[in-house]
């Protein structure tokens, strides 16, 4: 669906751009506990997050004391692969 340069930014730098829902977050509560995990929803009066589990969690906006940008959930793979190995999956990545 993306052209070859988004591929790639995609690869290099996964959180530059994150698709609605899957970009992770951590939730700092006004109780002084935290959640993380995927923001499915966010509105004025709440978010809601999927959680590692599975399951999903609404929490009232008022009980958010800080919120944490987005995050991919891709993992840093530039670290990980070497150029010619990066070239490989993005040519296969637009094969598909």
């Amino acid at each position: 669906r993306q052209d070859r340069e988004k591929l790639l930014r995609s690869i290099i730098e996964p959180s530059a751009v994150i698709a609605p829902g899957y970009g992770l977050v951590t939730i700092l509560l006004t109780d002084g506990s935290t959640k993380q995990g995927v923001l499915i929803e966010e509105l004025e009066d709440g978010l809601t997050l999927q959680l590692a589990d599975g399951s999903s969690q609404r929490i009232s906006r008022s009980d958010v004391e800080a919120q944490s940008k987005p995050t991919s959930i891709m993992p840093d793979l530039k670290s990980n692969l070497t150029l010619r190995q990066i070239r490989d999956l993005v040519a296969f990545l637009k094969t598909l």
